[in-house]
């Protein structure tokens, strides 16, 4: 179980976070193999009317919520997690296709998005063998800003592929 907790309102292009909004929270539940590697995961909001006060207060709400979903106290939801045919390579060097696609297992995506102030590059990575977004992430840095789209965009494609360079050299 992994608690998730983030800020109600999403950071501006170029401002921070509001923490005084409150914040909103969500678990992923993962399921481990016989030689404890991630075979599968899933993530699960937490319903809540209101934001939470704290980070600690959403992050109790996600504790509990977790124990619940996987004792099966929440009707409609299932923490079952079925396991992937893709599993990549796990730490004794066991390999599949899936992980031996390199480059061809991500779609990078890449654009810009102008602003008053110039264009920001936009940017996202995914692993297509389990759909797990490598970029953006919580904690990422800001993109830089760039005179004209087409200078965002390159950047944000080169980026990009580096990010995908990273994670076949290092997978998670």
């Amino acid at each position: 179980m992994y608690p998730l907790v983030y800020s109600h309102i999403p950071r501006e292009a170029v401002g921070s976070f509001d923490y005084d909004a409150g914040f909103d929270a969500a678990v992923r539940i993962c399921r481990r193999g016989t030689d404890d590697t991630l075979t599968a995961s899933r993530v699960f909001r937490i319903p809540h009317r209101a934001p939470f006060g704290d980070a600690g207060e959403a992050r109790r709400a996600s504790n509990d919520y977790a124990e619940r979903l996987i004792d099966g106290e929440v009707d409609g939801q299932s923490s079952v997690i079925y396991e992937r045919t893709a599993i990549r390579s796990n730490a004794r060097g066991n390999v599949n296709a899936a992980s031996m696609l390199g480059e061809k297992n991500y779609e990078v995506v890449a654009s810009s998005r102008r602003t008053i102030n110039g264009a920001v590059p936009t940017l996202k990575v995914t692993r297509l063998d389990d759909k797990r977004v490598i970029y953006p992430f919580c904690g990422c840095p800001d993109m830089p800003l760039f005179d004209d789209p087409q200078s965002a965009k390159n950047f944000a494609e080169v980026y990009g592929w580096q990010l995908v360079k990273g994670d076949i050299a290092v997978p998670e």
